[in-house]
């Protein structure tokens, strides 16, 4: 911000010349207008991220059908791939939590005889 010092001779500041020492975006004081300019460029493109007409217009793009460009037709079939394979490992991860989970019943079994004994 610029501030401006009276002069000996000066007697009279104008209103605007003061004030302009606590108004944020005072002409000197650029640096508040960059982080508002900062801030309004990182905020508004969340605003049109997700919106209504994009994911319309997705849809719109997998309803029309299949590409005949290879290289679409390679990438889909590697997604198709990857999501087979993502269900096989979610599958096998139920399958290891039921095992690891019956597991750690028969240990903790085994830890409370070892501490108290039979209890019968």
């Amino acid at each position: 911000m610029a501030i401006r010092l009276l002069r000996s001779t000066e007697s009279h500041v104008s209103y605007d010349e003061m004030m302009s020492i606590f108004h944020p975006l005072s002409p000197g004081d650029h640096t508040m207008r960059l982080t508002y300019v900062a801030a309004l460029c990182c905020v508004v493109p969340l605003f049109f991220a997700a919106t209504p007409v994009r994911a319309q217009n997705a849809a719109d793009a997998s309803a029309q059908g299949a590409s005949t460009d290879p290289i679409v037709k390679m990438h889909e079939r590697i997604a198709a791939a990857n999501q087979v394979y993502e269900r096989k490992v979610a599958a096998a991860k139920k399958v290891y939590d039921r095992q690891k989970a019956a597991a750690a019943k028969e240990r903790d079994a085994a830890v409370q005889t070892a501490r108290y004994g039979v209890n019968e």
